[in-house]
């Protein structure tokens, strides 16, 4: 669970939840945070635009203490992410691939780990 603020680790074989607090700057690559990657720690630039209309945009983080080196998305012409390929230095490739997206609507309350639907759930705070 992550609002935003605290990462909440459920285990369930040990019945414990771990709180820490959350820290954009550390955490990798996600389907929720790829969408503003670009927005902050990046240098970007077009590199390619298809007959379709689709568009390549590179991006390349500015730290260079992180596992990868480069990150190829794909753009439609509706400005909708058709995929990303994610470039690691030890020369794995992840490709990830969006066929369809659909929000959901989920209230705040959702992303935060309610302890009172776990009884005896053994808490460690971090925070």
């Amino acid at each position: 669970f992550n609002n935003g603020i605290d990462i909440y680790t459920f285990n369930q074989e040990l019945n414990e939840v771990t709180i820490s607090p959350y820290d954009a700057e550390e955490s990798e690559i996600t389907l929720s945070n790829v969408y503003d990657l670009y927005k902050k720690g990046f240098k970007y630039v077009l590199a390619e635009t298809s007959s379709n209309g689709d568009r390549m945009i590179e991006l390349d983080p500015e730290s260079r203490d992180k596992t990868y080196f480069k990150i190829r998305m794909t753009i439609n012409a509706k400005d909708e992410l058709k995929s990303f390929t994610v470039f690691e230095r030890t020369g794995n490739k992840y490709i990830y691939s969006i066929n369809s997206f659909t929000p959901a609507p989920f209230n705040d309350n959702y992303f935060t780990f309610d302890t009172s639907k776990y009884p005896n759930v053994e808490v460690i705070d971090f925070r």
